[in-house]
């Protein structure tokens, strides 16, 4: 029993690739995008132990959590759509490829200089413990 794709589906497997680099510049561009404008997202309040879609939290919340699941559900919107939208077409050169891996890493390195940007500006100071807090 052969494994080989048949040739009509060879040819457009090809453009898989396409659609996992937009899906990781999705990802990028839309994290990049939730760092830079904050909007309502799912926060985990980890000495409450609870989830909340807080916009403004009040005590010690971490939004990295909802930052990336928004962003990853967004990456395999975007993925999805570009293999839909490649499969419709003729197979595309290795040109192409090469442009979209381009684009890829510059959207990598985009989203690593807006962490690192972010990350300098922010000048947190801590809130005080809850009274009821006691360390272990």
């Amino acid at each position: 029993m052969s494994v080989a794709l048949h040739p009509e589906r060879r040819e457009h497997s090809s453009n898989v690739p396409i659609a996992v680099e937009t899906a990781a510049m999705v990802f990028c561009w839309s994290f990049s995008f939730f760092l830079l404008h904050p909007v309502p997202t799912l926060l985990y309040f980890p000495l409450e132990h609870r989830w909340g879609f807080d916009g403004t939290p009040q005590g010690l919340a971490m939004d990295w959590y909802g930052r990336t699941l928004a962003s990853l559900l967004l990456s395999a919107v975007g993925g999805t759509l570009a293999w839909v939208l490649m499969r419709r077409r003729s197979p595309v050169s290795p040109e192409i490829q090469d442009g979209g891996l381009g684009a890829t890493v510059v959207s990598l390195v985009f989203v690593v200089l807006v962490i690192v940007v972010t990350s300098l500006n922010r000048h947190l100071v801590p809130e005080p413990l809850p009274p009821w807090y006691l360390p272990k």
